[in-house]
């Protein structure tokens, strides 16, 4: 299944990793998987890669581990079953030995809501081991799963399943101020309520569409995701309520 693919402006840093990256809901997912790791089992899992950029990295990995043409069966290469694939309307093969890597264009990774992660700066490498049976019960109830990493022997690689691959995203940081107090009367639209449903929706203060048009139902969850974070309730999302949502501070 191929993923829309998004631009870094359209994504958000992680908390316990600065230099990877993530869109705003998997990326809030992922710092509570983070903070009930540390408290439950005293560590905190490693991102060895997160968003991809697909007209650059993604490329990169595609054509270092795939040669043109198709040489499926051949010594050399993969026997798998996704080991030939179609990109740019031609024919690509997996060598032998190598990890998969998704066409470009199509990655979860460059969707940013797709992660490969492990311990200690190293990527899982067993899907028995015992760090990696801790995470991942952390890391299902909190919306990721490791079916794409399990059909392409990937212990390492991990899908979030909740509402980032199902709309369109935008930055942040860049769409703040976004203010809800009149709401109730005048309706506020747009990609960045949608970021924000999203994200209410995550912290389950928030059960209507994902709709891109903030009402008096998105407002009340606003409201009453703020006051249960001791925050002051004036409807207005800034950099503090922002992160709050993220899971950050």
């Amino acid at each position: 299944m191929g993923h829309k693919p998004i631009t870094r402006d359209k994504t958000v840093a992680l908390a316990s990793q600065s230099d990877r990256r993530l869109a705003p809901s998997a990326a809030a997912s992922w710092n509570d998987v983070c903070a009930e790791m540390k408290e439950r089992y005293g560590w905190t899992p490693y991102v060895t890669s997160a968003w991809r950029d697909q007209d650059t990295e993604q490329v990169r990995i595609f054509t270092s581990r795939h040669t043109l043409g198709n040489h499926k069966g051949k010594p050399g290469y993969s026997t798998a079953s996704y080991a030939v694939k179609t990109w740019n309307g031609q024919q690509w093969t997996l060598k032998a030995g190598m990890a998969n890597a998704s066409v470009p264009g199509t990655s979860p990774h460059g969707a940013g809501i797709a992660v490969d992660a492990g311990k200690d700066g190293r990527s899982f490498s067993s899907f028995t081991d015992p760090n990696r049976v801790q995470f991942l019960a952390v890391a299902r109830a909190h919306g990721w799963t490791d079916t794409t990493g399990r059909a392409v022997s990937e212990p390492w690689h991990f899908d979030y399943e909740g509402p980032a691959d199902k709309f369109p995203t935008t930055i942040g940081e860049k769409m703040l101020p976004l203010n809800l107090a009149s709401a109730n009367k005048t309706p506020v639209v747009g990609d960045a309520v949608l970021v924000l449903q999203a994200l209410l929706t995550a912290r389950k203060h928030y059960k209507g569409a994902l709709d891109g048009k903030a009402g008096p139902v998105t407002r009340t969850a606003l409201g009453a995701f703020q006051s249960a974070k001791g925050l002051k309730v004036d409807y207005l999302v800034g950099p503090v309520t922002w992160n709050r949502l993220l899971g950050i501070a």
